[in-house]
């Protein structure tokens, strides 16, 4: 199916994910919600700031009623981070497993 251009689309062109859906539509692999137990986003499709940020009107508009957005819209345990670029990779290491709040132990 991956290399039958009337189901998946063959070349480089296209945005990778919105094409891998596109190819499972026509497979009929049914679409999954990919939230945690408390019904969080597990996989964060957009930057995090805009996830964070974003209004549910223009999520509405892109088309994705079913995801989240807002400050409690993200799991503790993400799997997956689109848009991150390398420079950014740095920044959340450091933040992530360097910074420590002043005061605590």
């Amino acid at each position: 199916a991956f290399q039958n251009p009337s189901v998946c689309r063959v070349d480089s062109y296209g945005a990778e994910d919105q094409e891998m859906s596109n190819c499972m539509k026509k497979l009929d692999v049914p679409r999954t919600k990919t939230v945690d137990e408390k019904g969080e986003e597990t996989m964060l499709i957009m930057e995090v700031y805009l996830m964070l940020t974003m209004s549910q009107e223009k999520i509405k508009w892109l088309g994705r009623e079913d995801l989240s957005t807002g400050y409690d819209c993200c799991s503790e345990y993400p799997v997956y981070f689109q848009k991150v670029s390398p420079k950014r990779m740095y920044e959340l290491d450091y933040i992530i497993y360097k910074v420590r709040v002043a005061g605590k132990k």
